[in-house]
């Protein structure tokens, strides 16, 4: 049989530092400035390395997620309105935010016309 995954929104938070493994846990760094500590059975299946995700359910739900099988998985949530333009000019954020992007030339062209 066929199964299909909930959809779950969860906080997610690369690992940027691993410190030495002890009977209490893997001391993590995170890109939010924060420190954790991996269990000894959150490292049972996997030993995290710096760009893979310490991830936190809605429900409260703790785990490890290899970078790789977290970024296939997961997509970031933009605020309505959120986006940036990058240096080569493309937009990430808020969809409706693109589609104001995309209509400028022609708005443009309307108003010098």
């Amino acid at each position: 049989m066929k199964y299909q995954a909930n959809p779950v929104m969860v906080d997610a938070f690369k690992i940027v530092g691993i410190g030495p493994k002890t009977p209490e846990g893997t001391l993590l760094a995170l890109d939010n400035g924060e420190s954790v500590v991996a269990t000894p059975g959150m490292t049972s299946r996997m030993t995290p390395i710096p760009n893979d995700y310490w991830v936190i359910q809605e429900d409260g739900y703790v785990y490890l997620n290899p970078a790789s099988v977290f970024e296939r998985k997961y997509s970031l949530i933009h605020e309505p309105g959120e986006g940036t333009i990058d240096s080569q000019g493309h937009y990430s954020g808020d969809p409706a935010g693109a589609e104001i992007l995309a209509a400028v030339p022609e708005l443009r062209r309307k108003s010098n016309g």
